[in-house]
């Protein structure tokens, strides 16, 4: 029985689709951190961003899960969340803090995509995930500064309230001592009391020393981490 000739179009289609999808892994190999699981959550495929920023060598990744890069920061509803998306099919984004071999935390930017089978059932899972450890220290020095700030503000309304009250305390105390006898024993009384007055305003020139604002410091930053 004679066999069918080759259809040349289909194998020119095939060999493009072949390349489009090799380009397609290359690209992203280049830009991203990718890791490719079964159903299970077994690591199968690494690419070397992904173990340059773990600090883990390829074979020292495959066949284990996630939990080797497990920074214990993010609550177990977090991942129960995150394992509930994916195996109903659903594509899951969002911001993971890991751990790498050293001990040192890195942040990623994280989105993972279901592969389905004819039976829509996820059959396998690849991470695409991008370094945003520098943008997320960033965004804690500003939070830190912001927090700063407002304490600041705070530490001047109380430094103010208290202080007024002190110098009308501290006046009539002065006032009272003028009218007693130089022998009174109320004098040492009143005396002590100027001299925890005194410890108080300095602890209050403290606070309002605190929260008078800086001069900002200059220091070269960089722009992708501010725009990203």
């Amino acid at each position: 029985m004679r066999q069918r000739p080759e259809n040349p179009t289909v194998a020119v289609d095939s060999a493009r689709l072949i390349r489009d999808l090799t380009d397609i892994k290359f690209a992203l190999d280049q830009s991203a951190i990718v890791a490719t699981t079964d159903v299970s959550g077994k690591i199968i495929y690494v690419n070397e961003r992904f173990c340059r920023i773990s600090g883990y060598a390829r074979d020292e990744l495959l066949g284990h899960d996630h939990r080797i890069i497990n920074s214990a920061f993010h609550p177990p509803e977090f991942f129960q969340t995150l394992w509930k998306t994916i195996k109903e099919g659903q594509i899951w984004h969002g911001e993971i803090r890991n751990r790498a071999k050293d001990g040192h935390f890195y942040w990623v930017d994280t989105t993972i995509v279901p592969f389905l089978d004819v039976n829509a059932r996820p059959y396998q899972y690849m991470a695409i995930r991008f370094d945003i450890t520098e943008r997320k220290h960033a965004q804690e020095k500003l939070l830190e500064q912001q927090t700063l700030a407002r304490l600041g503000e705070m530490s001047a309304v109380v430094a103010h309230e208290v202080k007024n009250p002190l110098a009308g305390i501290s006046g009539a105390l002065q006032i009272i001592s003028s009218r007693l006898p130089v022998d009174s024993g109320s004098r040492a009384i009143i005396g002590d009391i100027q001299k925890r007055i005194e410890s108080l305003n300095e602890m209050v020139q403290d606070l309002l020393l605190f929260a008078r604002p800086k001069a900002p410091a200059l220091s070269p930053t960089k722009l992708g981490t501010l725009l990203s």
